[in-house]
């Protein structure tokens, strides 16, 4: 048995190996100041993940793609609660556990998120991706943004999809997948990706609920209601949970379930009695602001939960006239 093992483990490094030198082959591949390697480093911290030393081996720190990647030098991976910091991506911290699972804390969602299965893996997978946005000097491609200046939901999926070549069981990109999907109108294969997130990582409410909107835009409402209710379930302290159940509780109201809305919207007010105000003062926010689809959404959510409440009916009736 321990031979198998150390075959094993054997096989793990040399893969890992194979692949960091690979890296460094493609990074070569583009014009003189596109990237900043540091030279490879000779001391390292023990504790470190082979594949985050297989890295540094290689290259003792970086700045990619115009440092849009920035990995930190060896000497300044410090572990904190078991994960070590390695650097920015795309603006967000990127950490590796000891497990070598690599951690991106999203800024938006402001959590941290499996962003790969090892470090090697997820940063080929990035090198792959960017190769999306920049020729070999370091231009942007054409077509790549639409005509907001954004990137196009074709050029988001794809990054994603060539994250995963390199990282097939990577969560948080196959999240970024289906929501791309999403906005290009592939709803259909949008949702067989968020199953295999939610399989995977069953304790993400953003996932769950974006099931929930693709669920209602194909019609099925109590399916919805259900997976909104998953989203403010799998994670029972989020801050967004009142949010997700409130969700659940329209859905089920626009499927008739007149019973399972109001216990969800009484469970609403229960964890959140403030919600209905808080909407009423972010919808009128919002109307100043020009934007009445999304304070009508807000207002609506309100009224679910709170239907004889004077605010909510006297605003809302204001809009939809």
């Amino acid at each position: 048995m321990a031979r198998k093992r150390g075959a094993r483990s054997g096989h793990a490094d040399r893969d890992i190996a194979s692949r960091a030198e690979w890296i460094v082959e493609r990074l070569t591949e583009y014009g003189e100041g596109i990237h900043r390697l540091g030279s490879p480093a000779l001391m390292l911290d023990a504790t470190l993940p082979e594949s985050v030393a297989a890295i540094y081996r290689e290259f003792n720190g970086a700045e990619l793609f115009h440092e849009s990647v920035v990995l930190l030098p060896g000497d300044a991976l410090q572990e904190s609660e078991g994960r070590f910091l390695v650097g920015e991506c795309g603006g967000d911290d990127i950490f590796v556990d000891r497990g070598g699972t690599v951690w991106r804390f999203d800024r938006d969602l402001e959590e941290a998120l499996p962003e790969g299965t090892r470090f090697d893996r997820w940063l080929a997978g990035v090198v792959d991706a960017e190769s999306v946005l920049y020729d070999k000097e370091g231009e942007f491609l054409e077509g790549i943004f639409n005509d907001d200046g954004e990137l196009s939901a074709a050029s988001e999926a794809e990054r994603s999809r060539r994250q995963l070549k390199r990282d097939p069981k990577a969560v948080a990109p196959r999240w970024r997948l289906a929501r791309a999907l999403m906005d290009s109108g592939d709803k259909a294969a949008a949702r067989k990706s968020l199953e295999d997130v939610v399989g995977a990582y069953p304790d993400f409410p953003w996932a769950w609920f974006d099931l929930a909107r693709i669920s209602e835009e194909f019609g099925d409402y109590e399916v919805a209601s259900e997976e909104a209710e998953q989203a403010a379930m799998v994670r029972a302290k989020s801050e967004y949970g009142s949010f997700f159940l409130a969700h659940a509780a329209r859905l089920a109201q626009v499927a008739g379930q007149e019973e399972r809305c109001e216990a969800l919207a009484s469970r609403v007010l229960e964890a959140d009695p403030e919600l209905p105000r808080r909407h009423v003062e972010a919808a009128r926010e919002r109307i100043e602001a020009e934007d009445t689809d999304t304070a009508r959404e807000l207002l609506i959510l309100a009224k679910v939960v709170a239907p004889r409440d004077l605010h909510v009916i006297d605003l809302l009736a204001q809009i939809q006239n």
